[in-house]
């Protein structure tokens, strides 16, 4: 909220709305992406239909609340190497 806020005092109405709703819209594609990695790892399903083998073993750590935050520091690693490896070249 707080950059919002900053974002719109030097700015535009448009210009700030606009920042608003990307932002947002990053904001649930990273929250739907961690959803999507808990329940997979953490039942086996998605949508609530089996996705995975009968043989395999849930992750109970993933329906846990700390699993989001060990997927968001992943997420945060892999794109970080990926942008140092882009400036590399």
């Amino acid at each position: 909220m707080g950059r919002a806020e900053a974002f719109a005092q030097s700015h535009g109405p448009l210009i700030s709305a606009w920042d608003g709703i990307t932002s947002g819209l990053g904001y649930m594609w990273v929250l739907m992406l961690i959803a999507f990695v808990r329940e997979l790892m953490g039942f086996g399903t998605l949508f609530g239909i089996t996705v995975l083998p009968s043989g395999f073993t849930p992750w109970t750590i993933m329906v846990m609340a700390p699993s989001a935050f060990f997927l968001l520091g992943t997420f945060i690693w892999i794109t970080k190497t990926i942008i140092l490896k882009q400036e590399a070249k």
